[in-house]
């Protein structure tokens, strides 16, 4: 599993996840790197585009990391989420949770507006 990660502007990060399959095959790894290369980051655009699969553990690791960044005040983003991993997160009603974004750019761009009271 290789997580890269790249600054944008206005101090978000911005992290590639590249695996085709977040599950509970690897999800224990993926919870050690995220915390790991997102470590003192409070915006963050995490592009799962090259993922195809996520199972519940898969969605739970990615709340986890969420709620570890909304302790520390920072906040995340999704984008590029493939259709077929769009479908299990609107059953779950995901957006809800997460802002999920098109690209990486609408998910930058949403970091600059102001929050919903």
């Amino acid at each position: 599993m290789e997580l890269t990660k790249t600054y944008l502007e206005n101090g978000v990060s911005y992290i590639v996840l590249n695996i085709h399959k977040l599950d509970m095959s690897n999800t224990v790894e993926f919870k050690k790197k995220i915390v790991q290369v997102a470590q003192g980051e409070t915006q963050v655009i995490l592009d799962i585009s090259q993922v195809e699969f996520v199972d519940s553990s898969g969605l739970g690791s990615i709340l986890s990391f969420l709620r570890d960044l909304r302790t520390r005040g920072g906040e995340l983003r999704l984008c590029g989420v493939q259709p077929r991993v769009m479908a299990m997160f609107e059953l779950v009603r995901m957006q809800k949770i997460v802002p999920i974004a098109a690209s990486a750019e609408d998910a930058q761009a949403a970091f600059a507006l102001p929050k919903a009271a």
